[in-house]
């Protein structure tokens, strides 16, 4: 499912959207699989460079920040083996601003600062995982002016084992939305991937289908 404009924040443009296949997905929202493959990279790559190309028109000066973030798939992904050098190529080594922080096997509460506890989570871990993104984040762009932002983001099978699927979207869009306000911007990008289906009939993971 395309990536739509939603509350202020618009998406990638309509024929751009990354739809990785997933292990377990919630919704149209992404997670994770065993392993990143490189035609999984290749088309992140493929699908960024496009729908970053499809903003340049109207992007003003300054350089494109792409971010990111997420849990297992995002975490063993190496940026710096194909991302970086593909998306330098695309728009100039000095013209690009890559930063990446992500941990295997967490909810999307960590990312969440606005996240209502339910249950036994500790309220140590939420939002906690957001502000090791921004400290990352912030020394990077310091004093420089940004034309785009774009947010890659692949995590949502622990949420889904965790029988919080029903969740997720309204806690993804917040997190979006932390996002721009943190980093005052009108229009931010995002990307969510998926990797390839798997159980989706589950019975004992639901909220994986």
């Amino acid at each position: 499912m395309p990536a739509a404009p939603v509350g202020g924040v618009r998406g990638i443009p309509a024929g751009a959207v990354l739809v990785l296949k997933s292990k377990c997905a919630e919704n149209w929202f992404a997670a994770k699989g065993d392993f990143v493959d490189e035609w999984a990279m290749k088309s992140l790559i493929a699908i960024c460079s496009l729908c970053l190309f499809c903003c340049l028109a109207s992007a003003g000066e300054g350089k494109h920040l792409f971010i990111l973030s997420g849990q297992s798939n995002m975490a063993g992904l190496l940026p710096e083996e194909s991302f970086i050098p593909a998306v330098e190529k695309k728009f100039g080594k000095e013209n690009v601003i890559v930063v990446k922080s992500a941990m295997g096997g967490q909810p999307i509460r960590r990312w969440d600062k606005s996240w209502k506890i339910t249950g036994k989570q500790n309220p140590k871990q939420i939002g906690d995982l957001y502000d090791v993104l921004m400290k990352a984040v912030e020394p990077q762009i310091k004093d420089e002016k940004l034309a785009s932002v774009t947010y890659l983001w692949m995590q949502g099978e622990r949420d889904a084992k965790e029988q919080l699927g029903e969740l997720y979207h309204a806690s993804f869009l917040r997190m979006l939305a932390q996002l721009k306000a943190d980093l005052n911007l009108e229009e931010l990008n995002f990307v969510i991937g998926r990797l390839s289906d798997f159980d989706m009939n589950s019975s004992a993971v639901p909220h994986c289908s």
